[in-house]
């Protein structure tokens, strides 16, 4: 078997237009990720319901996902499978996105609520889902060479986190510049859904005639895949216990940036006494995220991807434990947040690289690497933590009394919002570090490389 992994495949082109898949993959995720506000806020909606039905729908994200990513590793699409889905529903999920802002609330509270949980099932669950479990797996397939692996990593890691900022900081001033209503968000939707479809063709465009590096696998091999049952498939991810460990970190690193995302507009209002301040909040965090995106490939070639994980991961528990001792202190809650964005960016940068060793582990243990299953079984371990956060916020909400009427906090809301937007992600960081850990396959590679391509031959 010919060995590929020091081959680079990769030009500066073909890293831009994959980091703009993700830019409008993220528009989509990080919007939705405010719709809670909208919907309790600006909507009037029962923040229970509302809950209810966003923690459903990411139950349908989950089994959604598992089953396109088998679809999607069983298809007969070629080399074009891992992009086809994308050129289909570019202006489909420009029309869905849109339509998330369009809540009949005349009709009711029950009605708006399955309104609610139709369209965020359409544009996440199915949608998103479709375009983003192939996607993922274009890093692992498009080159071998971890350098190059760990380079598209950073670069969809910096589009994502860019995207997030823009939309964190800038969708409340924007939509209260525009007059802070509905309409409002309805026309930043719109703007937004403009921006996907650019970003998205250009994204397609620019992969579907280039020539994939599918990894090769022995053809029985490839027709015991396409044979066996999706169950069969699953049970061989939960045997490598590589794979294991990527889902619970994924798992546990969306607790922290969902509610991260979510959080931030309900700590200002209520903490700080203004929403606006997201925007500056969000603003001080952009050096740090542009030096932490800088530093990582540095660090991570001079260190080693675990040590550099491990070690940012003890800044960033620091970071956040001291927020959570004093959380209504702005001057420190802000040089803490500027702190735990800097040492978070390795987890998103490196995510990638460490998905892709757990499927080069499948390859040696089973002769078959189940790329697109694997990546959409570490998407599951990402739709959980959303799940789980949107739980925790909405219920942590419910549970206090919150109302958007509000005139000043209550006690309850309170305790609720400092449990949710630092106890909880701190926790949350903690158990990332302890699988961090565990896992030590980035030394064994090479040599389980090396053995594997000595049976080849």
């Amino acid at each position: 078997m010919e060995n590929n992994y020091d081959k680079k495949m990769m030009g500066r082109w073909d890293y831009l237009g994959d980091a703009l898949g993700q830019v409008g993959l993220s528009i989509m995720t990080l919007t939705v990720g405010q719709m809670t506000y909208f919907y309790t806020d600006k909507l009037g909606l029962a923040v229970g319901m509302v809950g209810v039905y966003l923690t459903i729908e990411k139950i349908f994200e989950v089994i959604v996902g598992i089953f396109l990513g088998d679809m999607v590793d069983k298809s007969n699409l070629g080399k074009n499978k891992y992009t086809a889905w994308m050129g289909r529903l570019i202006l489909p999920a420009a029309i869905a996105f849109i339509l998330l802002f369009t809540v009949p609330t005349s009709l009711g509270q029950n009605v708006s609520g399955i309104y609610v949980l139709t369209t965020n099932i359409l544009v996440m669950a199915v949608i998103s889902s479709l375009i983003a479990t192939p996607y993922a797996s274009l890093q692992v397939v498009r080159t071998k060479n971890r350098g190059e692996r760990s380079l598209i990593g950073t670069f969809r890691s910096l589009a994502s986190y860019l995207c997030g900022m823009l939309v964190t900081i800038g969708i409340i001033p924007i939509t209260n510049m525009l007059g802070g209503d509905r309409y409002a968000w309805l026309k930043f939707g719109v703007g937004a859904a403009i921006i996907m479809v650019i970003t998205l063709s250009i994204c397609y465009f620019s992969s579907r005639n280039k020539t994939l590096m599918e990894i090769p696998i022995d053809e029985k091999k490839q027709e015991s895949l396409k044979r066996d049952s999706i169950v069969k498939n699953l049970l061989k991810l939960v045997r490598n216990k590589y794979w294991v460990m990527v889902f619970f970190i994924n798992i546990f690193l969306q607790i922290n940036f969902t509610l991260s995302d979510m959080s931030g507009v309900y700590y200002m209002k209520w903490i700080f006494g203004d929403d606006n301040l997201v925007a500056v909040v969000g603003g001080m965090a952009l050096i740090p995220t542009i030096l932490g995106f800088i530093v990582s490939t540095p660090l991570v070639k001079k260190f080693g991807v675990m040590v550099t994980m491990r070690a940012t991961a003890l800044i960033w528990i620091a970071a956040l434990l001291v927020k959570a001792l004093i959380p209504a202190n702005l001057p420190i809650f802000m040089v803490s947040s500027v702190i735990s964005t800097f040492a978070s960016i390795p987890a998103m940068t490196q995510m990638g690289v460490m998905s892709a060793m757990a499927i080069d582990y499948n390859e040696y243990l089973y002769g078959e690497n189940l790329v697109t299953l694997t990546n959409a079984a570490v998407g599951m371990g990402n739709r959980l933590g959303g799940a789980i956060a949107t739980m925790l916020l909405s219920g942590s909400l419910a549970v206090a009394g919150y109302s958007s009427q509000m005139t000043v906090v209550s006690t309850a809301s309170r305790y609720a919002i400092y449990a949710f937007s630092n106890w909880i992600p701190l926790i949350s960081a903690v158990c990332v570090l302890l699988v961090y850990l565990k896992f030590d396959i980035e030394k064994k590679l090479p040599l389980l490389q090396k053995k594997a391509a000595n049976q080849e031959n």
